[in-house]
């Protein structure tokens, strides 16, 4: 299976948020933080990591 953004570089995870296969350069790892204070990284795709409706944390970053 290869990578559905650059259709060069075999799989490495699929967005968390619309499900695309991705290869290791074209995903994102954004930090998610949970409220008992644990942060996890969440793999997106470049349109989900600066949708604000989708990474809270696109807003922040102008």
């Amino acid at each position: 299976m290869i990578c559905e953004i650059c259709n060069n570089n075999p799989v490495y995870t699929k967005c968390q948020h619309c499900k695309i296969a991705m290869c290791e350069k074209c995903t994102i790892l954004e930090l998610y933080g949970h409220g008992c204070g644990c942060v996890y990284p969440v793999p997106l795709c470049q349109k989900c990591m600066h949708d604000p409706m989708i990474n809270p944390n696109a807003a922040l970053k102008l």
